[in-house]
């Protein structure tokens, strides 16, 4: 039995490769050549920086005008650089910022091109 088999099969309702609602993709792996809006997972971004002598790595959202690829939430899975050459191709070359949550605020970084 698949794992997608076995997921429907243990919760119920039915698993899909993406689904869309109200004009919003949802999928696992962001299309580069999606042009409409997408939200992804995936590749679990983290924002590695170099702050005053300190590296800094926080789980981080990777943003375009139509993609937004989410972080990992749990403790266990990794995190590829939101600044990696894969992620970039994800996002079809499109201009992206880093979002980290705070708990206050979100912090913004450009990602170079």
């Amino acid at each position: 039995m698949s794992a997608p088999s076995a997921l429907a099969d243990h919760c119920g309702g039915r698993v899909l490769g993406e689904a869309e609602v109200d004009g919003l993709l949802l999928r696992h792996e962001a299309d580069a050549l999606e042009q409409r809006p997408e939200l992804s997972g995936h590749y679990h971004p983290k924002l590695r920086l170099t702050l005053k002598g300190r590296h800094v790595a926080r789980r981080c959202f990777v943003a375009t005008a139509t993609k937004l690829i989410l972080p990992a939430f749990g403790a266990l899975t990794g995190g590829m650089d939101a600044g990696d050459p894969v992620i970039r191709k994800a996002l079809g070359g499109r201009a992206a910022q880093a979002l980290v949550p705070l708990a206050d605020r979100l912090l913004r970084f450009p990602l170079a091109a």
